[in-house]
This record gives C-alpha cells, sequence and structure tokens, in this order.
C-alpha cells in the first residue's frame, strides 16, 4: 500500500516538474547549478573541456541559429555505417514493429549491445565531441532507434496526429539527434521537415507556445514555406536536428510509400529523463538499457551511458 502511494506520488511529482514552461525550466536549472549541483557541474565542466580540447575531429557542426545541418562520415566509419543500414533493414523485414500506427518502433536502446556497428557509431570520440560542442554540455546517449514511418489507409488525406503536427520535443532545454536513412526519402515518404530555431523562438513567443504541444494549424508557419528544410536523401544520408529548439514534424507518409530511418538521441544530464524523482528517470534506467561490465567501455562511452552505469 505503502509503495503504491509512494508510486502515485513520484508521478504526481514527475508530471508538476514536465509541466514548468521551458523559460522557468531554464532559470530552475541555473539557481541548481549554483547552488546545489556546483561541485558536479566543476567535474563536468573539466570533462568538457577535455572532450572540447582532446584528439579527434568533429562529424558536424550544428549552427544554433539553424538548428539541423547534414554531414557525411568518414571513410574510416562508413564500414560501420553500411552494416548499421543492413541491421535497420532486417529489422523491418522481420515485421516486429510496434508503437504508433504511422511511425512505428522496430528496435530501441535495450536491443543494441555494446559492440553492435549502431553502438559503436553512437559513442565514438567524434559523436561526443560534436555534440558536446553544441550542447556546451556533456551528452548523455538517450536513445538508439531504428523505426519505419508508414501511410495510414483509414486516415486519408491531412487527418494528421502525434508528431506528424508541427511541434517541439521536451526531452531537454536542447538535444541533438543523428540520423541516418536507411532507405531512399523524397518529400512523399514523410521525411522530417524543420523550421529555423531563430524562426522556431520567434513563433513560439508570437503564439505564446508551451514546449511539447502539437500545433493542429499549419496556417501558423504558411509564410515560413521557403525556410522549411526536409531531411531527404538517398540510403545513407545523414543529418544532426535540434528538435526541441526547431518547430518539426515527419511521417506525413504519402499513400504506398514509407520512410526506414536510424537515429541516436543525445541530452544532457538534466533532461526530463534524467531527474532522479522523476517517473522517466527510474523507467530509463529498469526498461531501456543495463550496462552489463560498464569496466569494458571506452572512456567516450563511459561518459554518453553514465546515466545507465
Amino acid at each position: 500500500m505503502k509503495s503504491g502511494l509512494r508510486n502515485r506520488g513520484v508521478k504526481a511529482v514527475a508530471r508538476l516538474v514536465d509541466e514548468i514552461p521551458l523559460e522557468k525550466r531554464v532559470r530552475n536549472e541555473k539557481v541548481a547549478r549554483v547552488t546545489f549541483l556546483a561541485p558536479k557541474e566543476i567535474r563536468e565542466r573539466r570533462k568538457l573541456a577535455n572532450v572540447l580540447t582532446g584528439p579527434g575531429d568533429v562529424l558536424f557542426r550544428i549552427d544554433p541559429t539553424l538548428g539541423f545541418t547534414a554531414f557525411d562520415w568518414p571513410d574510416d566509419q562508413m564500414a560501420l555505417v553500411k552494416q548499421a543500414i543492413q541491421s535497420t533493414q532486417e529489422a523491418k523485414r522481420a515485421d516486429s514493429w510496434s508503437g504508433k500506427s504511422y511511425f512505428r518502433s522496430l528496435r530501441s536502446l535495450k536491443d543494441y549491445s555494446v559492440n553492435s556497428p549502431e553502438f559503436k557509431l553512437a559513442t565514438s570520440p567524434e559523436m561526443l565531441k560534436s555534440v558536446a560542442l553544441y550542447l556546451g554540455r556533456l551528452p548523455v546517449l538517450l536513445d538508439i532507434s531504428a523505426r519505419v514511418s508508414l501511410a495510414e489507409p483509414d486516415k486519408p488525406g491531412q487527418q494528421f496526429s502525434g508528431s506528424q503536427l508541427f511541434h517541439r520535443d521536451m526531452d531537454d532545454v536542447a538535444s541533438v539527434k543523428v540520423w541516418i536513412l536507411c532507405s531512399d526519402v523524397a518529400s512523399e515518404n514523410g521525411p522530417t521537415v524543420l523550421l529555423p530555431s531563430r524562426l522556431s523562438h520567434q513563433i513560439a513567443r508570437e503564439v505564446s507556445y508551451r514546449q511539447g504541444d502539437k500545433i493542429s494549424d499549419d496556417r501558423i508557419f504558411q509564410s515560413y514555406q521557403d525556410d522549411f528544410f526536409e531531411a531527404v536523401g538517398r540510403v545513407g544520408s545523414s543529418y544532426a536536428t535540434d528538435t526541441c529548439s526547431s518547430f518539426h514534424y515527419g511521417s506525413r507518409v504519402r499513400e504506398s510509400k514509407e520512410r526506414l530511418v536510424l537515429y541516436f538521441q543525445y541530452v544532457s544530464s538534466t533532461s526530463v529523463y534524467f531527474r532522479p524523482l522523476g517517473e522517466r528517470a527510474g523507467s530509463r534506467r529498469k526498461k531501456f538499457f543495463q550496462v552489463g561490465d560498464p569496466t569494458g567501455l571506452t572512456e567516450a562511452q563511459r561518459i554518453l551511458m553514465r546515466g545507465y552505469i
């Protein structure tokens, strides 16, 4: 009985925290850093400096006024990219997806071993450096996900819902999603479509947008048609995006078309998924991933997986 009451209390606290407006969450985070989190913050900043000044190149640089960029993988990682694409294509052929009918999950973080090509790509020193450079904080790997977007025959026309509508994610103040296209993607395949961050911030202020909400009326964005960016391309095309800053939608698949993608998602340790009292923090550790032997991880992997060790 006591356990049930405690769980309900934790869930209630988590809901209240998640409902705090983004601007207030940013202010609260700054206060917490100065007071309770100061020693931890100092250690993390030292590690961040070591990461950013350490050896190795960056894979991509995201312009914060845009919130997205296309990039090419270096030659020495292309074999892993091809293996990851092939593995994702095989997962689709296995027909084992679940979740949203229009954006279905084939695999998530718990399905990848530390020796898989996907995990190696997602936790490379170059990836760590690229994501840390954009976030300005040490990142945490939140997810590795293989997903397929499919047309819904029972929803003809423009009857969109969920992530098919314009929105900004509420996972963190800022985040990075790295996308690898595992099928050829054109406009009719339902690509991720993004609006630059600078314009997204402007619209959010004008309409008093609440982070995480879905906007059902596309007319708000009509005057920005020339500014939209579509993540389209041939198999292997790759993108890095901040879906917390940029308004975006995806999976608006036309009939008989589909989109197959693999993505890696990164947040900071202050994400809603890692708050000590949050229900999501518990679910990440118990249901999503557990590091069996952290002594076998590289330094970059230990940093990126510290939310699970």
